[in-house]
């Protein structure tokens, strides 16, 4: 009946018109995991009931309320479309935008939808400051105190909820996704207004503006394009994080691959460190080479290959790895309601820690020319900063050797098990969170 009266329209797998029309086509029974577009379908179809139990949910109060005539069918049918996104409503110029960069639409309709609900529902405020910002702050000060929420990336206390109970090793650590817009505006500012509150920390209220910003404006990079320019700043743009970790920018390109990269992305380096021009280049690095695939696929292409892999391996084709044990949070699906027991590598105090230390080793660097030239520079505290970078510079070699540590660790076959690997792991992590914790201030 919904569907009748037009509220069926805007299902997200209406995306592309000439997806639709291969629907008439679907008479060769390819196999979902070798046809690309079989296994869209088969990801489509199982968000599809998420989605319409929701809309099926608001029609069916909205007939309660209005009575079963034509006009009342149209109006829930409409009250229906808009209680998710609408992604059939696109406008005429905007279709080729729509198509090349991921999300266009959707962050276009997230905002006017946002908007409009502002200007035309007065509950609108005093409902998500009673459901959204009071429980966020809540949950802000259960959390403050903890480690291993400080040490969170900040894109991940801004795109999730995070929930914690217990200490140690019987730590249980769960995560909810935060709204988009009505997050930024309900849960993400008044976060940082209270870690400002609470930590006296300028950083907190410096992000605002950019994520705001960021939230509200969507991107006009085509996807085919994203990862080179990503590239271009070694950063990705969602979450901030580095593509080369400082630790491994030393090294050949080749030879800048972490722990879990996979066998493929390092032999596909390896075979491009040999050819002309290129080989030297980042092009080369296994890093760079997951990063386009996943830019490409929405990490859908590196995990395919993953599995892949351990599947050559448990059919004997390739040879069996020894990898860390798994927690939950690092299965696909999995991880976006289950976070991390401990700290992660790329906890918040080591990067804040790199940051520092270049900023150290610029003044350091700067005042010794100076000397070596007879000039005098305006800059406060020359002996701290000329102790502060020695005690940073002791710190970065000492990381340097742990990362090695690790890395053998990883690679080792014969000495550990999958539990004792992820064990000797995790400690080396904390011991370098708990060391540039000290170094900042935070202990």
């Amino acid at each position: 009946m919904r569907s009748l009266a037009g509220g069926d329209q805007a299902l997200s797998r209406e995306m592309s018109r000439s997806f639709k029309q291969q629907k008439l086509k679907q008479v060769s029974g390819k196999n979902t995991f070798t046809d690309p577009q079989s296994l869209l379908r088969s990801v489509e179809n199982f968000w599809r009931p998420l989605e319409e139990s929701t809309r099926l949910s608001v029609f069916e109060k909205a007939l309660k309320r209005k009575g079963m005539s034509p006009e009342a069918l149209r109006e829930s049918a409409l009250l229906a479309r808009e209680a998710t996104l609408d992604f059939a409503k696109k406008g005429a110029k905007t279709k080729l935008a729509t198509q090349a960069i991921p999300f266009f639409n959707a962050a276009i309709q997230g905002v006017d939808k946002f908007w409009r609900e502002l200007k035309t529902n007065p509950k609108m405020v005093p409902k998500a400051i009673s459901l959204v910002t009071i429980p966020t702050l809540a949950l802000y000060y259960a959390n403050k105190d903890r480690k291993e929420y400080q040490e969170l990336p900040e894109w991940e206390k801004d795109a999730y909820w995070h929930f914690y109970s217990g200490e140690g090793k019987d730590i249980i650590h769960l995560k909810m996704p935060k709204p988009f817009e009505l997050g930024a505006v309900f849960a993400i500012v008044p976060e940082r207004l209270a870690a400002y509150a609470d930590k006296k920390d300028p950083e907190a209220l410096n992000r605002i503006i950019p994520h705001l910003v960021e939230i509200f404006t969507p991107s006009i990079t085509p996807a085919i394009a994203s990862p080179f320019l990503e590239t271009a700043m070694n950063k990705k743009i969602f979450s901030g994080a580095p593509i080369i970790p400082e630790r491994l920018k030393r090294l050949l390109p080749e030879e800048q691959y972490e722990p879990y990269t996979t066998e493929t992305a390092k032999k596909l380096g390896k075979l491009i460190s040999h050819v002309p021009y290129i080989g030297d280049s980042k092009t080369a690095s296994p890093l760079e080479i997951e990063h386009h695939l996943d830019a490409w696929t929405g990490s859908l292409g590196t995990s395919l290959l993953r599995i892949t892999e351990k599947a050559l391996q448990k059919a004997g084709i390739a040879p069996e790895k020894i990898d860390p044990e798994k927690e939950l949070s690092e299965y696909p699906v999995l991880k976006n309601f289950i976070g991390k027991k401990g700290f992660q590598k790329n906890a918040a105090s080591i990067s804040r820690f790199y940051d520092e230390y270049h900023r150290i080793e610029k003044l350091n660097n700067s005042l010794k020319k100076a000397m070596k030239e007879g000039r005098s520079l305006d800059i406060p505290d020359k002996e701290v900063i000329s102790a502060r970078f020695k005690q940073a510079n002791r710190i970065v070699r000492a990381f340097s050797k742990m990362n090695a540590t690790m890395r053998n660790i990883f690679e080792d076959q014969e000495s550990y098990t999958p539990a004792e690997k992820k064990i000797l792991i995790d400690q080396i992590i904390t011991d370098q969170v708990g060391v540039v914790r000290e170094f900042l201030g935070k202990e």
